[in-house]
């Protein structure tokens, strides 16, 4: 039942759930967690979470949280991509 239970209720993955679900599901832990932002990491040739982020992006913008996207090509952050979320995150701390 706990292994049941665990495959359930982890989060819905691209591939797996319909895209509408799966941005209720995002907006909702956004909410429950207060967040100020959100930062979308993702590889940089996965193409279905890419293909997800427009409609990400417009339904976080809508609820009044702004989103930056980061296309990631290995786990470790380019000084480039450093800068952007510094920046992100000022922007972020200005209008807060």
């Amino acid at each position: 039942m706990a292994l049941a239970a665990a495959y359930l209720t982890k989060a819905p993955a691209p591939r797996m759930r319909a895209p509408a679900r799966r941005l209720e599901y995002l907006i909702r832990l956004a909410r429950e967690r207060a967040a100020d932002a959100v930062i979308c990491a993702y590889s940089k040739f996965c193409d279905l979470p890419l293909a997800e982020y427009p409609l990400l992006k417009a339904d976080m913008e809508r609820i009044g949280i702004p989103v930056l996207l980061l296309e990631l090509e290995d786990e470790a952050l380019s000084g480039q991509q450093r800068t952007r979320v510094e920046a992100f995150l000022e922007t972020v701390r200005a209008h807060g």
